[in-house]
């Protein structure tokens, strides 16, 4: 993995490391220890500027990195740094430039009417891509594929799509739901901000700020 290089590069480079070992999680997934993020990140507003469920916790020092390293397949990469274990905790991001506070009771019907919607009927080119870069986006299409080489044989294939594109709504005999880009914005954000959040008791945004940053139209998701 790239992180695993990086970590190689810099003991290459000879650089102080400290290390500390704590329960193995399960988890693959490295943490950095930063104090600023991009302005349009709000991670702090949906409460997911925390994590402990992670295999590497990276903690950046005037002369090097600690490393929190809890999945015992990693603690073999830095054998050779036994020596150098020290007591440190991992700092996450307090506050954010932008502020979202979401309200926690929705009159379905005006938002369903609002007229913020109908300005994402010319801004969104529903091209996809803010579905597409979400970490935690999951809609998938059906598609039937036939073999060539056999018409009485095939498979139904799960492919993954967006509720932004076009078709995704399209259903037998022509019919189809949401045809205006800014109808499907508002399914979107409602089932991100209030849908998962009444069903399963937290929100399916975690306000990474992936979606601004490769639509290519102006689109701010925490303004919506």
């Amino acid at each position: 993995m790239l992180w695993i290089e990086w970590i190689k590069s810099i003991l290459a480079m000879g650089q102080l490391i400290h290390i500390t070992s704590k329960l193995e999680t399960g988890w693959n997934l490295p943490s950095s220890d930063v104090k600023s993020l991009l302005e349009i990140v709000f991670c702090a507003s949906m409460g997911t500027n925390k994590a402990d469920q992670y295999a590497l916790g990276v903690k950046p020092i005037e002369d090097g990195v600690c490393l929190d390293i809890k999945a015992e397949s990693i603690k073999s990469l830095f054998s050779d740094h036994k020596d150098q274990i020290v007591s440190f905790e991992m700092d996450f991001v307090k506050n954010n430039d932008i502020q979202v506070e979401l309200a926690s009771e929705l009159d379905a019907q005006m938002i369903a009417d609002h007229d913020m919607f109908r300005e994402y009927d010319a801004r969104c080119v529903a091209c996809g891509k803010c579905n597409f870069v979400c970490p935690t986006c999951t809609c998938f299409s059906m598609q039937d594929i036939f073999y060539r080489d056999n018409e009485n044989t095939g498979e139904r294939r799960r492919v993954w799509s967006s509720c932004h594109v076009d078709g995704y709504t399209d259903m037998a005999g022509g019919h189809g739901f949401r045809k205006k880009h800014g109808d499907r914005m508002r399914f979107k954000t409602l089932h991100k901000v209030h849908d998962y959040e009444k069903r399963f008791g937290k929100h399916m945004c975690i306000g990474c700020g992936r979606a601004m940053m490769r639509v290519p139209s102006t689109y701010l998701f925490q303004a919506v």
